[in-house]
């Protein structure tokens, strides 16, 4: 079981024999500071090659939902980030999902501007 709240909104994840992780977070303006804690330099590069259309809000939504799948993960794992963000790294985007490790996360933007990230169970019948 995992749980996660922010706000006024809750979420949480339970599965049987699998670990499981999830987070919410609110999208909102970051410094670049926050930029440099949570990402490494592979990971920073890939922002400057986000698209030039709105891309400040862009910018806002992915630096979000990039750390709430680091938290998903790092929940997963069952230790937490220990202050070290740069530890999970996203090595693989596919559309609304991150690869951290082994691990992908599924993450949906919700009305109201909240990043829900939690674990993708596997089925073993399909692999994903």
């Amino acid at each position: 079981v995992s749980i996660a709240h922010r706000d006024q909104l809750g979420v949480a994840i339970a599965a049987l024999g699998v670990d499981v992780g999830i987070d919410i977070e609110h999208v909102e303006s970051r410094p670049e500071s926050f930029e440099a804690v949570a990402l490494g330099k592979k990971e920073r590069a890939r922002f400057e090659a986000l698209p030039d259309i709105d891309r400040e809000r862009v910018r806002e939504v992915e630096l979000t939902r990039w750390w709430a799948a680091k938290e998903a993960a790092a929940k997963a794992a069952g230790t937490g980030m220990e202050g070290r963000p740069k530890d999970w790294k996203v090595v693989e985007v596919d559309g609304h999902r991150l690869r951290i490790g082994d691990r992908w996360i599924a993450t949906i933007l919700l009305d109201g501007g909240y990043v829900v990230a939690w674990t993708e169970i596997a089925d073993e019948e399909n692999d994903g």
